[in-house]
């Protein structure tokens, strides 16, 4: 494991030294510590003195699912005995996030539209054309 190194890791890279483990770790630490900073600038903000219980809780609960999602993926991935972790955890993500998406954001915009309606009629104006403009119609 290379902490600092750049120039060894890249030639352990290109000579196929690095095991699925490490390849794992590598990518555990890097997903993990992108979901801590993510995190923090949500806290770094101005808004952050209004934040609560329940921020925190989302936060550590996000940070958990990135962590322990990634650990049982590479478990079912086979573990060190599985191959290509990083291809398959990437690729797969990639159409498991497009697919979340297709759902996510008509159920965001029907209930915007339902809910807005009745917090606020300007809103729901403003997230149909939204909707509109996304959708082309």
């Amino acid at each position: 494991m290379y902490f600092w190194n750049i120039g060894k890791l890249k030639e352990d890279i290109r000579s196929d030294n690095l095991t699925e483990k490490e390849r794992f770790f590598y990518a555990l630490v890097h997903l993990s510590l992108g979901a801590i900073f993510l995190e923090m600038v949500g806290y770094s903000s101005l808004a952050s003195d209004i934040s609560n219980d329940a921020d925190v809780l989302s936060s550590a609960t996000y940070i958990l699912t990135v962590i322990v999602g990634t650990i049982l993926a590479f478990k079912a991935n086979g573990a060190n005995g599985g191959g290509d972790f990083l291809g398959r955890y990437f690729s797969i993500g990639f159409v498991m996030d497009v697919r979340f998406l297709a759902y996510a954001v008509p159920s965001i915009a029907v209930y915007v539209l339902f809910v807005g309606y009745m917090v606020d009629v300007v809103e729901v104006l403003v997230s149909y054309v939204g909707w509109a403009l996304v959708f082309g119609g």
